[in-house]
């Protein structure tokens, strides 16, 4: 279940910035003062609880990150670096109660325009 909603997240994402997909979808475009907000957990150490470590997590939400932040700013134009807010949440970082505060924080500043992704890649 976890694949499938991965799956489906990156093809909204996709779609929304234009990429191609299987399947038929209109195509989704920001609005010239769009903010985007991204928002990426990424854990790669389950020591404490589960005696197991990824390796590749912390740096799939950093990439994932960066190229959502490219990928904005190609199809939204100039002035984008001021209109991007990521939010990188690693190993430590990314406790629920962190996840919960940031997303509240979003929460009272994001506009009806405005774009938020949310992707949490560990177990």
């Amino acid at each position: 279940m976890k694949l499938v909603s991965t799956y489906i997240a990156l093809l909204i994402v996709s779609m929304a910035f234009g990429g191609s997909s299987v399947i038929k979808q209109p195509q989704y475009g920001f609005s010239s003062n769009a903010h985007i907000y991204i928002v990426t957990a990424g854990v790669d150490d389950y020591q404490s609880l589960y005696n197991v470590r990824f390796h590749s997590a912390v740096n799939d939400a950093k990439n994932l990150s960066d190229s959502l932040r490219s990928k904005f700013c190609s199809v939204s134009g100039s002035g984008c670096a001021n209109r991007i807010h990521v939010f990188n949440l690693l190993d430590k970082d990314a406790t629920r109660e962190k996840i919960t505060s940031t997303l509240q924080q979003i929460a009272r500043e994001i506009k009806t325009d405005d774009v938020l992704f949310f992707s949490f890649l560990g177990k």
